[in-house]
């Protein structure tokens, strides 16, 4: 029987490792009883609940600067901006750096994430370090619910569009996303989204976003076939894999 991911203990899928292999090219494989194909990672519920208040954080910070004021003194002065990732930096570079782990050296070791999450990280260089750390240990490397959502982004989304008009691609891919999602309070999340893609009028955050986007493997950022088979397992949103083909 494949385990169930949304078994809920305080909200932390629960998993039975029952090996774990390093390979030479990076990342950690864990063999999970019930699972034919490993999964990428180290599903631990010690190590999201660490994060747990990093994404309250995140989430906090950017509704903070979605609302009319916020969102005016963000795009208004550029010291402000400077200042609100350097307090964030520090609380990020803190938060990850007290995670404990049995296997040595992560999570703070980039090598062992998954392939997505080190192109994330290899893409990611001219972001700020502590902050894009965080981001990815929160969102994607620890949490599933996120990485396969993210993996379905980056599935729907046309790299060229993201270039040539990435805001409306972006508020495109989103909509389909929003649709897919099945419970109506993550629907309402994507609101604050839609928002967010509006930092795209400052043209240092879309010179970054651009560079970003450019140099980002859209091979590595989408699911391969073992991901597949974990994402087929959830029942909150509608990743529509079909595993005959």
């Amino acid at each position: 029987m494949p385990p169930n991911l949304y078994q809920q203990e305080n909200s932390i899928p629960l998993m039975k490792i029952l090996d774990i292999q390093e390979p030479a090219e990076g990342g950690l494989l864990s063999t999970i009883e019930g699972m034919d194909v490993p999964y990428k990672g180290f599903p631990q519920p010690h190590i999201v609940y660490a994060l747990g208040n990093l994404k309250k954080s995140i989430k906090n910070l950017l509704l903070l600067h979605l609302n009319f004021k916020g969102l005016f003194l963000f795009f208004l002065f550029k010291k402000y901006r400077k200042r609100t990732l350097e307090l964030f930096g520090d609380y990020c570079e803190n938060a990850t750096h007290y995670l404990t782990t049995t296997i040595p050296e992560y999570p703070q070791n980039p090598k062992k994430w998954c392939k997505f999450a080190r192109e994330l990280w290899r893409a990611g260089r001219i972001l700020n370090k502590d902050i894009w750390k965080a981001v990815i240990l929160a969102l994607v490397e620890t949490d599933n619910a996120y990485r396969f959502r993210l993996f379905d982004f980056f599935k729907l989304s046309n790299k060229e569009n993201l270039l040539s008009n990435p805001k409306a691609e972006l508020v495109r891919v989103f909509k389909e996303m929003q649709n897919r999602e099945v419970n109506a309070p993550m629907k309402k999340k994507y609101d604050a989204i839609f928002k967010l893609v509006n930092i795209l009028y400052i043209p240092s955050i879309k010179r970054i976003f651009l560079e970003f986007i450019t140099d980002l493997n859209f091979d590595l950022a989408r699911p391969d076939k073992d991901d597949e088979v974990w994402m087929s397992l959830g029942k909150s949103y509608d990743f529509r894999i079909n595993l005959d083909n």
